[in-house]
């Protein structure tokens, strides 16, 4: 069997359709296997900054066929392109969080008699978000997509997962699924001496029951007396303008000890962040849930703009390394307190999307659960000083620019996190002490200045979020195995390679920065022309 027969008059179910893994997805599908007899992508209602309810078929419409991700189809099939996709795209209004998805009973049984290959690839990939949205985002959705794909007639299940799901431990990280989640609260007791919950269901609980009670805190009549006191300072106003501040600074107050409850969390487990330790409560989900549905969990490491498809480069937005190249290449990142040595494994998202692909076919042949890693680090290592010497290199040929004068780029020294924390610290010190005297003074350019200081003082706290969010990744080393992802490349005929490309050994590290990615945030992400700076 190969990929295109796999495919050939199934139907399919996806969710993230919309996102950075799921546009160029659904534009490979269309691509090369217009052979499926639909896609069904479960998408959200929104309500747009008006107010307006946005219905899914209005994102499929608007937002989805909109992307540039179909640039090439839609130059294929001109003022026909949104017709001839929607012959095979339906969206589905969904919602993961729900347990019945947001379906009636009616849809619900109507759609897994449908479907043939659910394709999970949703989840809230914010490295510190509330907590609670990360659990009911990732661990929580996933309970409910792996119940539904058990109860269809005869369907492949892929979940997409990370490699950082490993935890915080660096070295070798094995392709294999992870302890089943009462073997590890063994192992955690037994190596730290702390006793945590025992299963799975205990610890989703102690998590609800933690989120509830700092909902339930932040109404208390101290807090709220806290918020009424600043918010009498701060507006000098009708009661109305100083309750709309009260809730405003609940919901600050709220956010704020939800992301760090969080991250406490997951690095008393030996998690780096929410977000990774909620992607293995997933994949325990799925382990735990799925019964005898065929599963592959796909396991990618930083995804990162695409080798080849769409186009050489492309990027929906920001992602983990696009802040730190444009801070560089416009002279606001001084320094980074990397290990120059460590591996930094960055994947393409082409390659991403044809090594699921690959594993969707591969699961259906063989059945039971699989894990792989679409990783680059054991085959094709790219090394923290790489990156900077490419992106170097690339800034002095093609600086970017300020008032148009060209922004020279400064020589990482590597300092340690303690030293580079105690330079923005001292940075940030001195901005606010000439920010308090030019307050003193009545002129207009003293105003003018104060706005251009505290800009400033916003790119140093944004760099000190990265810092605290990355830091783990940049200074320390995961070398994920990847034998098995290899073995689902060498089992394509050379056609098939050659039409799902997921060979790292193929990337050119240096040119894949000068050449693809670099000019694909500027395209994509800064929105400049071919050739220009910004």
């Amino acid at each position: 069997m190969s990929i295109t027969d796999f495919f050939r008059g199934k139907v399919l179910l996806i969710t993230g359709g919309t996102a950075f893994l799921g546009q160029p997805l659904v534009a490979k599908i269309l691509t090369v296997l217009p052979d499926v007899e639909k896609i069904y992508l479960l998408i959200r209602s929104r309500t747009d900054a008006s107010g307006k309810r946005v219905s899914a078929q209005d994102r499929l419409e608007n937002e989805l066929l909109a992307s540039d991700v179909f640039a090439s189809l839609r130059r294929l099939h001109g003022e026909n392109f949104n017709a001839w996709a929607l012959q095979k795209l339906t969206a589905v209004e969904g919602e993961l969080t729900d347990e019945r998805l947001g379906f009636s009973d009616v849809e619900y049984r109507r759609l897994q008699d449908e479907v043939q290959v659910f394709i999970n690839v949703a989840g809230l990939v914010d490295f510190d978000p509330p907590f609670d949205d990360s659990l009911w985002g990732n661990a929580l959705a996933a309970k409910h997509v792996v119940n539904f794909a058990k109860g269809c007639q005869n369907a492949v299940f892929l979940h997409v997962s990370t490699a950082y799901v490993c935890g915080d431990k660096p070295g070798h990280v094995p392709e294999e699924l992870p302890l089943p989640y009462e073997h590890y609260a063994a192992a955690h007791r037994e190596k730290t001496g702390i006793s945590i919950p025992e299963t799975l269901s205990e610890e989703i609980e102690g998590l609800l029951s933690l989120s509830a009670a700092i909902h339930a805190e932040v109404d208390s009549p101290e807090n709220l007396t806290r918020f009424q006191q600043a918010a009498e300072q701060e507006k000098k106003g009708t009661r109305k303008a100083i309750d709309a501040q009260v809730e405003e600074l609940k919901a600050e107050w709220l956010e704020s000890r939800l992301v760090e409850e969080g991250l406490q969390h997951a690095r008393s487990r030996g998690w780096n962040d929410t977000y990774t330790y909620m992607k293995f409560l997933a994949e325990q989900m799925v382990m735990e849930l799925r019964g005898d549905l065929p599963t592959a969990i796909v396991r990618p490491s930083i995804i990162e703009s695409s080798f080849d498809e769409p186009e050489p480069g492309w990027l929906g937005k920001f992602r983990m390394s696009e802040p730190l190249i444009v801070g560089f290449g416009k002279g606001r990142l001084p320094d980074f307190p990397a290990d120059p040595d460590i591996i930094l494994d960055i994947i393409p998202v082409d390659f991403v999307v044809n090594a699921m692909l690959a594993a969707a076919e591969a699961t259906a042949k063989r059945g039971g659960i699989e894990v792989y890693h679409v990783a680059t680090g054991t085959q094709n290592p790219l090394y923290f000083h790489g990156i900077f010497e490419a992106t170097y290199d690339y800034f002095l040929k093609y600086p970017m620019l300020e008032n148009g004068q060209p922004v020279a780029v400064p020589i990482w020294k590597y300092p340690s996190l303690e030293e580079f924390h105690r330079k923005l610290d001292s940075r940030m010190g001195l901005l606010n002490l000439i920010i308090k005297v030019l307050d003193k003074l009545p002129i207009r350019a003293a105003k003018r200045k104060r706005r251009q200081l505290s800009l400033k003082q916003s790119g140093i706290k944004a760099l000190l979020h990265y810092i605290r969010i990355y830091a783990p990744y940049t200074r320390t080393n995961f070398e994920f195995e990847t034998q098995k992802m290899q073995g689902l490349y060498e089992a394509l005929s050379p056609t098939e390679q050659q039409r799902f490309n997921f060979d790292v050994s193929q990337i050119h590290w240096k040119r894949y920065f000068q050449e693809i990615h670099i000019p694909g945030i500027k395209r994509h992400v800064l929105k400049l022309e071919d050739g220009a700076n910004g």
